[in-house]
């Protein structure tokens, strides 16, 4: 299964602005899961992941990093969902 992590900051208004989409996105392409990562709260991901930038979208199979992309830009995250989906 592929997973979709959104790094975001609650002063983030993009990430807020995305929040429908994403559960519409989660219902499309159930086989694929969308989690949240908050930056300020996790920051060993941050870290990790080198996050520049919210929102952050980043595709895992497993622990590896197939694909990024960010900003809040609908059709690149539902493109992002649909390559990993069989939907």
């Amino acid at each position: 299964m592929t997973v979709i992590v959104e790094f975001r900051a609650p002063w983030c208004g993009p990430c807020r602005g995305i929040d429908s989409f994403i559960g519409q996105l989660s219902a499309k392409y159930s086989d694929v899961l969308f989690v949240t990562v908050d930056v300020e709260d996790v920051e060993a991901l941050q870290r990790e992941y080198d996050i520049q930038a919210t929102p952050t979208f980043v595709a895992l199979q497993g622990t590896t990093e197939k694909e990024r992309t960010f900003g809040a830009v609908r059709p690149k995250i539902e493109a992002m969902a649909k390559r990993y989906s069989k939907y």
